[in-house]
């Protein structure tokens, strides 16, 4: 093999290398028929119920006075606690 048939060689393997790979569908969360929750206690079990139903690929927990930061997320369910660890409200952000 001549240089320039390995340089060709080598140049389409490192380019082949460099191919988007293909990215996984994100979840959408879906707050709609959440609503049972609101008034619940907060509990490990039905964080998990929320989790799966509204099926979100990902969820945070926001209390009374937390620094939130503002960043809209789609596939993220939102559930809000009060002081006495109750489910406030729900949302997909």
């Amino acid at each position: 093999m001549d240089k320039r048939t390995s340089l060709f060689c080598l140049l389409a393997l490192a380019s082949a290398g460099c191919a988007a790979a293909p990215t996984a569908p994100k979840a959408t969360c879906r707050a709609e028929g959440l609503q049972w929750a609101v008034g619940k206690p907060a509990s490990e079990l039905n964080f998990q119920k929320l989790y799966r139903d509204s099926g979100a690929g990902l969820w945070r927990i926001i209390s009374p006075g937390q620094a939130v930061r503002r960043d809209k997320k789609t596939d993220r369910l939102t559930i809000y606690v009060d002081k006495q660890n109750t489910i406030t409200r729900l949302t997909c952000e």
